[in-house]
């Protein structure tokens, strides 16, 4: 089998010439998440069991809230897509309810946690004098 090449943002492992029955395996650049098949093999008759993946910029799974739920679960979201958050029954959401994909594959928020509304909430301010949040 010829070269298969690599992907754009990614890259190819393996040693030619490749025979029948060697294989490839692609891996994308940090950031980016693979679509496709990393691994293909050079057949009898001279051709790749499959071809290219892609590299896409992309955020990985961020987590999931403690007693809570998340609107859709992958390996990776696209660019711009949005995922919301949901709290069991009885528990009241802290933080954003929604996270997006950001250009740079960081979400715009961190995960948020789903609390007791009854429970106290105590702190100590820059003095370490205790305080209640209500």
């Amino acid at each position: 089998c010829f070269h298969p090449g690599a992907p754009q943002n990614g890259y190819a492992q393996g040693t030619p010439p490749y025979r029948a029955g060697d294989v490839v395996q692609f891996n994308c650049n940090p950031e980016y998440m693979m679509q496709g098949q990393p691994i293909i093999a050079c057949q009898d008759n001279g051709r790749w069991s499959g071809g290219l993946p892609k590299c896409v910029q992309a955020c990985s799974y961020p987590g999931t809230a403690i007693s809570g739920r998340m609107s859709s679960v992958k390996f990776y979201y696209s660019i711009g897509e949005s995922i919301t958050f949901t709290c069991d029954a009885g528990l009241e959401l802290r933080g954003a309810k929604m996270l997006k994909c950001l250009k740079n594959g960081k979400w715009s928020n961190a995960i948020p946690t789903c609390v007791n509304p009854d429970a106290v909430n105590v702190r100590t301010d820059a003095k370490g004098v205790f305080k209640r949040d209500n």
